[in-house]
């Protein structure tokens, strides 16, 4: 199917400091998913939709060093994250029309508008997520 297209990415990686402490912000899987369809075959040249979905699973919140005021020399206890932001999951759509000369869009980001934290540089630092939101884009 020349009208169909696929595209999409898997990561699965631990990312761990020396101490085994995972990293702030860092998720162990991640993967997005884009299918986009142009509607040719029926007669519709320069017509075409999308939906998009991205998956980033769950992620230390902060970032942490050192051991507890409760180690010993016996027992070492290393520090570890104090919070993890949620694993989220986004959906986009669109549709999109091309000529030779101009081509145009429209688009609707976190389209099921799903609540989530972005990011994070600490517990007292959050970035909430985009809610659902409308983009138009026209090039000639």
């Amino acid at each position: 199917l020349d009208e169909l297209t696929i595209v999409g990415n898997v990561t699965n990686f631990r990312i761990r400091d020396p101490l085994g402490i995972r990293q702030r912000s860092a998720a162990d899987t991640a993967w997005a998913l884009l299918v986009r369809y142009d509607y040719r075959r029926f007669g519709w040249r320069g017509l075409s939709t999308f939906v998009g979905v991205d998956y980033l699973g769950e992620r230390p919140g902060d970032a942490t060093s050192g051991f507890t005021a409760a180690s010993t020399a016996g027992n070492v206890i290393v520090n570890q994250p104090s919070f993890y932001l949620q694993a989220r999951t986004i959906a986009n759509v669109g549709i999109g029309y091309e000529t030779d000369r101009w081509t145009a869009a429209l688009r609707i980001n976190n389209v099921l508008d799903e609540d989530y934290i972005e990011a994070s540089l600490g517990r007292n630092l959050l970035f909430v997520g985009k809610p659902r939101n409308f983009g138009a884009t026209f090039t000639y």
